[in-house]
């Protein structure tokens, strides 16, 4: 990732639930300013299509998991752009980065884990996602949204977890005794 422009990083599956044309196509409409480079596979004829001969759009074949980090620490913003997402673990990782972050609002991980810390947009509207990416690196926004990243990463870390599910369960067991 050897680039002076700044990162948009997606990461996941080539397959269709994960709308990546749509992160394509957002960082197309935002003329040569962004890098994006999408990790997890390797792409299908219709995206290596979409991208044409774009030299600012990158895929990168799977990597090991102890590398998926040097990734998220060379990007500046994370993109979440699945239609449909059970959670989307992916998220957790880039705030635990401390990057701002963008989410669909089908993915439960971004109405969970965004709250000022980046953008949620609807599903499928390429051009609020071009708007939720050129909010992210507004440089009113970048360091706020990336210093709240990781203050949301402590409630999501496994003391944080535990903290706020010990009182549940002991609620629990204490009512069945």
């Amino acid at each position: 990732m050897n680039t002076d422009k700044p990162i948009v990083l997606g990461v996941g599956q080539f397959i269709p639930r994960k709308k990546f044309e749509d992160l394509i196509s957002a960082v197309k409409m935002l003329d040569n300013k962004y890098e994006l480079y999408i990790l997890g596979g390797e792409p299908t004829k219709e995206y290596l299509d979409l991208v044409g001969d774009d030299k600012n759009i990158h895929f990168i074949s799977f990597v090991k998991p102890e590398e998926v980090d040097k990734y998220y620490q060379a990007s500046d913003v994370f993109a979440l752009t699945s239609q449909t997402d059970v959670w989307g673990l992916v998220l957790n990782e880039a705030v635990g980065q401390g990057l701002p972050v963008i989410s669909s609002d089908n993915c439960i991980a971004g109405l969970s884990m965004i709250d000022g810390n980046g953008v949620i947009y609807k599903t499928g509207d390429i051009n609020e996602l071009k708007n939720a990416i050129e909010n992210c690196f507004d440089e009113r926004n970048y360091d706020k949204y990336a210093c709240r990243s990781l203050q949301i990463a402590k409630d999501y870390c496994i003391e944080g977890m535990v903290e706020r599910q010990l009182p549940i369960l002991n609620k629990y067991f204490e009512s069945k005794i």
